[in-house]
């Protein structure tokens, strides 16, 4: 019997998971699996699983090596293609980019916020 293919989430932390949390863990639920994909170097597996209210087993980090850190849009596309992701999260429109070329879907999380006026 052919084994069922996981579907995995790919999400940057700082600007995205960091800015929408209790968001991204109401989509990572539905996923398999999710991959942080950051320049973080802060971010560990424990406080992503708790974030995003996942099991540890169901969470990867990936930390951008240094050497790569002036083209980590090309590196996070790299690491998206290396896990099979089905989408990737980020915002910084550089990653989506990389991703589209690499056949991953992608959303930029950009906040207008000239859109969200008070009264």
């Amino acid at each position: 019997m052919a084994s069922k293919k996981q579907v995995i989430i790919g999400l940057d932390w700082d600007g995205t998971v960091s800015d929408y949390s209790d968001a991204f863990a109401f989509l990572a639920s539905r996923f398999n699996s999710a991959i942080i994909i950051t320049l973080n170097e802060g971010i560990t597996t424990a406080m992503a699983a708790k974030t995003l209210k996942l099991e540890k087993g169901a969470i990867t980090v990936e930390i951008c090596p240094d050497e790569r850190v002036a083209d980590s849009h090309q590196w996070k596309a790299e690491i998206c293609v290396k896990y099979d992701v089905a989408i990737m999260f980020d915002d910084d429109p550089n990653v989506i980019l990389a991703c589209k070329k690499q056949g991953i879907h992608a959303i930029t999380v950009r906040e207008f916020i000239y859109r969200f006026k008070e009264d």
